[in-house]
C-alpha cells in the first residue's frame, strides 16, 4: 500500500489572523493544487495547524515589478489580463497585504519576473 502525505501550505505569522477573519481571500503559489481539494493551513514552520480551506479556483498569475530611476512599476496579469491600478489595490488587500507598496516589498524579494498561481478558496475572481 502506497501512503500519500497530505500537502499543506504555511503561511507568514502576518497572514495568519488575516486568514481566520476573511481579509485573505487568496495566495499566491509556485506550488500545484487541485480546485475541489482541502488544504490544510499551517505556521510558517509548517508545524502548528491553524485552519483549512476547500479549494474553489485556481488562475495563472504573473507579478512583474519595474524598478525605474523615481518609481516603481507594478504590473500583475490574472490570466492574460492586465489589472487596472485600482484592481491591484483590491487585489493586494484580498492577499492579506496593508498596501501595494507592502505587496511590492514582499514580491521584490523573488525577483523583477515572478509566475505562478493564484490558489482560491472564496469566491472572489479577478
Amino acid at each position: 500500500m502506497k501512503i500519500v502525505a497530505t500537502q499543506k501550505m504555511a503561511f507568514s505569522d502576518r497572514f495568519i489572523p488575516r486568514i481566520k477573519n476573511g481579509m485573505k481571500k487568496h495566495t499566491v503559489r509556485k506550488s500545484k493544487q487541485t480546485v475541489g481539494k482541502t488544504i490544510p493551513f499551517y505556521d510558517a514552520y509548517g508545524v502548528i495547524p491553524f485552519d483549512e480551506k476547500r479549494i474553489t479556483a485556481i488562475q495563472d498569475i504573473v507579478i512583474d515589478i519595474d524598478n525605474g530611476n523615481m518609481v516603481t512599476i507594478l504590473s500583475v496579469k490574472i490570466d492574460g489580463n492586465q489589472l487596472p491600478y485600482a484592481t491591484i489595490k483590491e487585489f493586494v488587500a484580498n492577499d492579506g497585504f496593508d498596501s501595494v507598496d507592502d505587496f511590492i516589498q514582499f514580491f521584490k524579494a523573488y525577483g523583477k519576473h515572478y509566475e505562478g498561481k493564484l490558489i482560491h478558496w472564496t469566491d472572489k475572481r479577478y
